[in-house]
């Protein structure tokens, strides 16, 4: 995709709105497409994990609550939702074969 390609299709969406890349390990790929997310902040985020993430990859702090074993090790959401645009890259399953 070329810079002015992405213009365009970045020009289809508010100009307010965030823009997110989808990470994952190693190198690089086109760009895939575009799309508008609901995200929510990551908490304490290792190094390897995005700062965001859909609301239910991430475990949710129940109050007065207390987590054990794997479930206390969950990301947690750090925040408010918030509607984005993420850009997905052409990587693995996304592919033609």
């Amino acid at each position: 995709m070329k810079i002015g390609q992405l213009i365009e299709l970045l020009g289809q969406y508010p100009d307010d709105m965030d823009v997110l890349v989808e990470g994952y390990e190693n190198g690089y790929d086109p760009i895939h497409s575009l799309s508008i997310k609901k995200l929510a902040g990551v908490q304490n985020a290792e190094e390897y994990d995005g700062l965001f993430d859909t609301p239910d990859n991430l475990e949710l702090h129940t109050p007065g609550k207390n987590l054990t074993g794997l479930r206390a090790m969950a990301r947690r959401s750090g925040g408010e939702r918030f509607d984005c645009v993420v850009i997905t890259g052409l990587r693995g399953h996304l592919r033609p074969d």
